[in-house]
């Protein structure tokens, strides 16, 4: 690991711990429009690691399996990475981690406290015709942490981007419950001709001045956030909005008076947001959801792809 750009000597003395600048590209396309997607242009740097594309879904065997690896534990306050990620023409790409992404607290007393967050910078862009799953594990911050994300969606008419995204509460075996110092993503989602489509924010911490903390507006049990953001063609959204409704209605109980269904603005898709019990429960409701948005799209239900 190095020390990242962002953060030059500060005065005579002063130690910090290594940052990183991070970064993967990876696109894909299907030359001559038929076959497998091939990788293009692409690479990583560390933290980040790409390995080769893998084809392990049976189902749709001209998918494309990205594995992206975290290397060194976690993301540590200072680090940034950007991802930028892009489907040509009528291929299908199938972007997952091979474990949970762990947010190290820091000492943001070293600064005025914004340069230590973590920022994170993602592109999806789906050309026409093309399929985007962008399907990581959870994100866990650990006490202290301070998280800054944001994610474009650049996405043609016919094409599909599926996003999701779990928050875990922390490590619940040490008390943590949302206790990040900073954790704030953002979305938004375009036309390949800049026509702004959604912006999605979701602002965890710190809480505004005079406000509840975050943890505190919570059911009883119920801290880890599910969010699926499932961006479609026209005629799959009815399908995609009845088939995530059954999902959930299919799952417990609680469950279902923690979630909800609804269309996105723009006729850009849909949108499924959850307060689920705990991790385990994240990774069901992801997998029902997965199978619900292939199913509307007219494709086979998924095999759960392996992790190397």
């Amino acid at each position: 690991m190095q020390r990242g750009s962002f953060y030059p000597s500060q005065g005579v003395g002063l130690i910090r711990p290594a940052r990183t600048d991070g970064w993967l590209r990876l696109a894909v396309h299907r030359p001559g429009g038929e076959g497998r997607a091939r990788r293009g242009t692409g690479g990583h740097r560390a933290p980040v690691h790409l390995g080769r594309l893998l084809y392990p879904d049976a189902t749709a065997p001209d998918m494309a399996y990205a594995y992206v690896a975290m290397l060194g534990g976690g993301l540590i306050a200072g680090d940034r990475l950007a991802i930028e990620v892009e489907a040509a023409s009528g291929s299908r790409l199938h972007v997952t981690t091979t474990g949970a992404t762990r947010l190290y607290g820091g000492d943001r007393s070293e600064t005025d406290g914004a340069g230590d967050d973590v920022r994170q910078r993602i592109d999806l862009r789906a050309g026409p015709g093309s399929t985007i799953e962008w399907w990581p594990d959870a994100t866990i911050p650990y006490r202290g942490a301070a998280f800054r994300s944001d994610l474009t969606v650049t996405v043609a008419e016919d094409a599909t981007v599926l996003v999701a995204d779990t928050v875990l509460p922390g490590r619940v075996a040490r008390g943590e419950w949302h206790d990040a110092a900073a954790y704030a993503t953002r979305t938004i989602a375009r036309r390949p001709d800049g026509r702004l489509l959604v912006v999605d924010a979701q602002v965890l911490a710190p809480a505004p001045a005079g406000a509840r903390h975050f943890r505190d507006t919570l059911p009883s049990g119920r801290g880890t956030i599910v969010t699926v953001l499932a961006f479609v063609p026209g005629g799959v959204r009815d399908a995609a909005v009845d088939n995530l409704r059954d999902c959930l209605a299919r799952g417990p109980s609680d469950l279902a008076r923690a979630a909800g269904v609804s269309l996105l603005p723009n006729d850009a898709g849909v949108a499924l947001r959850a307060l689920a019990a705990d991790g385990q429960e994240a990774r069901t409701l992801l997998d029902g959801a997965w199978k619900a948005l292939r199913r509307a799209s007219g494709m086979p239900e998924p095999e759960t792809p392996r992790k190397t």
